[in-house]
């Protein structure tokens, strides 16, 4: 719906951006890629905006929801789009390192690693490089810049109405999503992508 106004979504890996861009579907929201530059005809705009320090990405334009590494320009984005409203997805973070943990424990996690070394702005290794400044996992920075990040937002947009925070995580959903955007709550259940997964992880604990 074009005359939608614009929403980014303020997300880290981990946090739940994937429940959230189908929540904004399901709203009949059009949601660009859940990473702004990680693939696709956008792709290439993304890092020459990202190399520049611009936040003038071709993705912006063509959605009404965009979420990913790109959002970290919220500042630049905030002033280009002076309607727009942010959508921090926070979760606790304790459970979140211990997720994050877990994910680069697997195996195929040294594979990836090697591969994005080799090719630093490709995909992922583009992605990680943005969020916590290293290809390889470093607990204790990663974690330190996560909470950083959550802060920086909370500080830029106090005063202002156009700053949800939203952890998808515990439960949170349709009743703090829709009168943020003033639209109607859906006769459906709130998105809860890998759900199935972290119920998993916590029963084995």
């Amino acid at each position: 719906m074009s005359n939608r106004e614009k929403v980014f979504g303020l997300t880290y890996p981990h946090v739940g951006s994937r429940s959230l861009a189908l929540a904004m579907k399901q709203l009949g929201y059009r949601v660009g890629a859940g990473t702004m530059g990680s693939s696709g005809r956008y792709y290439d705009n993304y890092m020459r905006c990202m190399l520049r320090g611009s936040a003038k990405f071709t993705i912006c334009k063509d959605f009404d929801y965009v979420g990913g590494t790109g959002t970290l320009c919220y500042r630049q984005l905030s002033e280009l789009w002076p309607s727009a409203k942010f959508i921090l997805c926070f979760r606790d973070p304790k459970q979140w390192i211990e997720r994050v943990t877990h994910h680069h424990s697997r195996p195929i996690q040294k594979t990836f690693i090697k591969r994005a070394l080799e090719f630093p702005i490709d995909g992922r290794g583009a992605s990680r490089l943005a969020y916590f400044g290293s290809i390889g996992f470093n607990r204790d920075e990663w974690l330190r810049r996560y909470l950083a990040h959550a802060e920086d937002v909370r500080k830029f947009f106090r005063g202002t109405d156009r700053l949800l925070v939203l952890n998808v995580c515990s439960g949170e959903g349709w009743g703090k999503v829709c009168p943020f955007l003033g639209v109607p709550e859906p006769d459906m259940p709130f998105p809860a992508i890998n759900k199935g997964h972290m119920k998993r992880r916590l029963k084995d604990k």
